[in-house]
């Protein structure tokens, strides 16, 4: 499932909003400008947060070159997303040698004014849905196309009479699948958009702690949609509540600043210039203390994380080990071996990566039972 870029053809059709016309003007003078700007550099003026989307940009330009010049807007048709806030799915209808071609953007209305939202547009995930099942990173939002599945297995096999399955995936990855409770908010609203049976592009929040709080098996391709984030690919902007509460603690913050910097000005009135002279002595040999103890523990750090990482992966390994040699014993002789040979390889790629680690050794011991 590869998220269709800029021009990609569209497996359906935007209804026409109704809009105010004065934004209808200036999300079509936005959406003219962009499409039509003669390569992708042209088009960091009608970018929001350009100097950041920049380089991002330019990377992914350079596989998709076509889709960047020699385009003429003919039509648009404008929808709002239900859950991100003055953000826009724009649909264009566009001429390029002659020949029609359609495709989508996302507008978004930033301090009065439009822009496009790049990442927003083309399905951009900071951490790409492949590196998230291969690292195992979590909770994480990534934006993806996204359809309803009826796939059930492994720790969902018995849900889904509760939960909702899901096939999403992005331009690095194929199909994987995720599961949310069908009667959570967030299931019902995922379960209405989906229920036409058509890809839609979204932002889930996924993670990799099954229905009864135990870690998913990575080699499922499963993960559990903790929220249904948005309708479009745009990161819907903090709640009018979480909007009042950053700026009461901005309040907060400021007050007490004032107080702090008001009595240390009356301190510094008070006391005598050795007194202040032993103090900013001894803050400066807590600070290095400070900082001698942190690059310690960070060392300290460093050298335990590949030994956790090994033994991590020895015991998957292991249950792998054990799941094969069960297989084998329950007459499932084809699929036991297939199973022990991914264990196999997983033992080997152990010993390989770590091994200075106890769990390389464990490694090598299994394997060279097993051999014989």
């Amino acid at each position: 499932m590869r998220p269709l870029p800029l021009l990609a053809m569209l497996v359906f059709a935007a209804p026409a909003l109704a809009q105010d016309a004065n934004e209808i003007n200036e999300i079509e003078a936005v959406a003219k400008g962009y499409s039509e700007a003669d390569g992708w550099e042209k088009r960091l003026p009608f970018i929001m947060d350009a100097k950041n989307a920049e380089p991002l940009m330019r990377e992914w330009y350079r596989e998709n070159q076509a889709f960047t010049s020699g385009l003429k807007l003919k039509r648009l048709n404008v929808v709002p997303s239900i859950r991100a806030k003055d953000a826009f799915t724009v649909f264009l209808s566009l001429q390029r040698g002659g020949q029609d071609v359609t495709g989508h953007i996302v507008v978004r209305k930033v301090k009065d004014e439009f822009k496009v939202d790049w990442a927003g547009s083309v399905g951009h995930n900071p951490v790409p849905v492949k590196t998230v099942f291969a690292t195992g990173r979590a909770p994480v939002k990534v934006r993806v196309s996204a359809e309803i599945s009826d796939y059930y297995n492994y720790e969902y096999d018995r849900s889904r009479q509760s939960h909702l399955s899901v096939t999403y995936g992005d331009e690095t990855l194929g199909f994987v699948h995720g599961y949310i409770p069908k009667d959570s908010g967030d299931g019902k609203a995922l379960a209405d958009l989906l229920k036409n049976g058509k890809s839609h592009r979204v932002i889930l929040e996924i993670d990799f702690v099954g229905p009864f709080g135990r870690p998913i098996r990575m080699d499922g391709k499963l993960s559990t949609i903790r929220r249904f984030v948005s309708d479009c690919w745009v990161d819907p902007d903090p709640s009018e509540e979480e909007r009042l509460q950053l700026e009461n603690e901005r309040k907060i913050k400021e007050f007490q600043a004032q107080l702090a910097k008001q009595a240390a000005r009356e301190q510094e009135l008070a006391l005598q210039q050795k007194k202040r002279d032993d103090a900013e002595a001894e803050a400066k040999k807590m600070q290095e203390e400070a900082k001698a103890k942190e690059a310690k523990r960070q060392e300290e750090e460093a050298k335990a994380k590949p030994g956790r990482d090994a033994a991590r992966k020895l015991v998957l390994a292991k249950d792998q080990l054990k799941q094969g040699q069960r297989e084998v014993m329950d007459g499932n002789d084809e699929v036991g071996q297939r199973t022990i040979s991914f264990a196999i390889r997983r033992f080997r790629e152990i010993v390989a990566t770590y091994p200075q680690t106890e769990a390389a050794i464990e490694a090598k011991q299994i394997l060279k039972r097993l051999s014989k």
